[in-house]
């Protein structure tokens, strides 16, 4: 399966940028808790579209850019988060073809 290519070359890099913009708008105590992690969800969208680039030194040190962003993190704890959801959306992606979902029709329909 060929991959698919962002429209422009800056998209993968606007869309983290977007997302941890997302990630430092200050909530209340209450909403905080039900915000997403809009850079996991946005990694894992990336490492599902074009997972032949996925660098994961460059997922590492993305983490390692909102370890010192955010506060109350330690350092390391986001890098290794996103590496190993990175990794592992790479890996499971690789049995999610088409292909390998609907090898029989019965499972189609």
């Amino acid at each position: 399966m060929p991959v698919k290519d962002p429209r422009f070359p800056g998209a993968v890099l606007v869309t983290l940028i977007l997302a941890m913009v997302l990630s430092l708008i200050p909530l209340g105590d209450v909403l905080s808790l039900w915000r997403p992690e809009w850079i996991a969800l946005t990694l894992v969208h990336w490492a599902l579209i074009i997972r032949d680039r996925v660098s994961l030194v460059v997922v590492f040190a993305i983490g390692l850019i909102v370890d010192t962003t955010l506060p109350g993190s330690l350092l390391g704890q986001h890098a290794l988060g996103y590496v190993l959801v990175t990794y592992l959306a790479v890996r499971l992606s690789l049995r999610m073809t088409p292909k390998r979902l609907c090898s029989n029709w019965h499972c189609c329909l």
